[in-house]
């Protein structure tokens, strides 16, 4: 890309695990975040496996976690993602200024012992663009106006996880880091960037994510480079338990690395009327 959106990311590059093809099962928030962090899936989306989640295991396996949001708490399109969230240890939605409100809470629990799991929700370049980061964050300002505010929102990210970056360097520490959806660009819209609905296209799902260490973790417990495999994140829940370095005793022991050489299957996606797509056919 021609515009310079995510320099501090890049500085990083020697400390990631990039997923070059990471996929949403959803179009919408409501719908991809429980996928992604419950045994809940595209082809099984019951309810009830939404109580077996990524907090609710990391609970069970000693971790203190802790979820800081951005987003709303209330309301239809948050309910079960705030279920999921209240079971964390601690947790709080701030309501003010923008994502980087998040990294005082972040700073403070950082200084507390033991072993943690951090959640941080953020808004990011969530529709509308422009109301995703302070004015004196403005680094683009030459093009449209859409897409100065969408690569300004992108721009205030990375620099928001840079400061993660610095604040973990010196710990043993990692984080996970995606989307829970993408955008349609589409400038003959009056919303330019927005959700897909019906029929996504495959640019509505397609998402960055990746894993970036700490230099303080030991060669042997990372792995890095690009992930080249297609691989959704409606599968996010078993990949950060075996990210947590957490194995389920009625399962064969599998290191994060093996299960991610070996993940062969149909990516399927879901649209906002429950029909399903295979991401094969889809353009």
């Amino acid at each position: 890309y021609e515009r310079d959106t995510t320099p501090k990311l890049e500085a990083e590059r020697k400390n990631l695990l990039l997923f070059q093809h990471a996929i949403s099962p959803a179009p919408v928030t409501i719908m991809a975040v429980p996928l992604a962090l419950t045994a809940a899936s595209v082809q099984e989306t019951t309810p009830a496996k939404y109580s077996d989640n990524i907090i609710s295991i990391a609970n069970k396996a000693g971790y203190d976690t802790y979820w800081y949001s951005r987003q709303g708490k209330g309301g239809a399109y948050n309910n079960v993602i705030t279920g999921i969230a209240m079971q964390t240890k601690q947790h709080q939605w701030i309501d003010q200024g923008f994502d980087d409100a998040l990294l005082p809470e972040f700073e403070s629990t950082l200084t507390k012992s033991g072993k943690k799991f951090i959640v941080l929700h953020l808004y990011g370049s969530h529709e509308p663009a422009c109301s995703r980061f302070p004015e004196d964050a403005s680094v683009f300002k030459n093009g449209s106006k859409h897409d100065d505010c969408y690569d300004n929102s992108v721009r205030f990210t990375d620099d928001l996880m840079g400061k993660v970056f610095s604040q973990l360097s010196h710990t043993r520490s990692s984080v996970f880091y995606f989307s829970d959806h993408a955008l349609i660009r589409d400038p003959s819209r009056a919303v330019v960037y927005s959700h897909a609905g019906a029929n996504p296209p495959k640019e509505a799902l397609v998402i960055p994510a990746f894993i970036w260490y700490s230099p303080k973790v030991e060669m042997k417990n990372k792995w890095l480079g690009d992930y080249q495999t297609p691989w959704s994140t409606d599968d996010a829940n078993t990949l950060s338990e075996l990210w947590l370095g957490i194995h389920r005793v009625d399962q064969n022991t599998v290191s994060m690395q093996g299960w991610l050489q070996n993940y062969q299957k149909p990516i399927i996606v879901m649209d906002t009327t429950g029909k399903k797509f295979n991401w094969k056919n889809m353009h």
